[in-house]
């Protein structure tokens, strides 16, 4: 991980539940328990042999990357880690000499060639029983300090719909083609290897806010915060996902959204 300094987190909490980066290995592994309940137990996502043996979630990205945790100061120790994010900077990855996770399944040379200051997030989950609003603000208030910290102007990543079919989520899929696609000088596109359109529907002939409604709660949260998505989607066997690429601009975000997390980290409104 960088040796750059890191976001104060010490005003974001919730009762019983903090967020704080991981600072030791064991935080890390705990975090990585996590995804392990997560992406596999819950959501059918097929391990090594290693990542079943070990009852944890992990690759090589995890060294490089700063991890948000969610803990509850009421769980055990090894169990209090209910809610993770992992975030990896393009500086970072430069430095590491290494591509960003998204770019593994998606072309961001548009990106790249605009001189844009990228953060990725992945891995995001929390644990059963947590998923309320206040574990998700927890998150969203991690992300925000690091936008504001870092200067960020893309925050992207990787949502995805359960299950393998493109087919299964055309509405949805159809839906955010027609109204939220990124424009063209900027917009990140699958690798011609791994391409697989997004099917074209009828917008007019959908209910749109039924559709909104369905979508995953993550995606709807970057929706929501001016996100738009890439040029096809990509099919992941190993984590039993359909995956989109999204970008959110911040300097498009709601100024809703804005003046909420700077009040909170006491930055002054521009």
């Amino acid at each position: 991980m960088s040796n750059v300094s890191k976001p104060d987190l010490s005003a974001v909490k919730s009762d019983n539940l903090i967020l704080k980066i991981a600072e030791t290995r064991e935080e890390i592994e705990t975090a990585q328990h996590l995804r392990y309940l997560v992406f596999y137990d819950d959501l059918g996502a097929v391990p090594s042999e290693e990542m079943a043996e070990t009852q944890r979630d992990f690759d090589h990205y995890d060294d490089y990357c700063d991890h948000l945790l969610v803990i509850d100061t009421a769980a055990p120790k090894g169990k209090n880690v209910i809610g993770t994010y992992r975030i990896l900077r393009h500086e970072v990855a430069q430095e590491k000499d290494i591509v960003l996770y998204t770019e593994t399944e998606y072309d961001l040379s548009k990106l790249r060639n605009a001189g844009a200051n990228l953060m990725e997030v992945s891995r995001s989950c929390v644990l059963d029983g947590y998923r309320s609003g206040a574990t998700i603000n927890l998150l969203w208030a991690g992300l925000a300090a690091y936008v504001f910290h870092y200067k960020i102007d893309y925050l992207l990543g990787l949502p995805s719909f359960h299950g393998t079919s493109v087919e299964e989520y055309k509405n949805e899929l159809g839906y955010l083609k027609a109204l939220y696609t990124a424009p063209d000088e900027i917009c990140p596109r699958t690798h011609e290897k791994d391409y697989v359109a997004i099917p074209d529907i009828d917008i007019e002939a959908v209910d749109q806010k039924e559709i909104f409604k369905s979508l995953p709660p993550l995606l709807k949260g970057y929706i929501r915060l001016g996100g738009v998505i890439g040029d096809g989607a990509f099919v992941d066997p190993q984590f039993n996902t359909v995956d989109i690429c999204i970008l959110v601009q911040t300097s498009n975000t709601s100024n809703r959204y804005l003046t909420h997390y700077k009040r909170m980290f006491n930055i002054d409104e521009e």
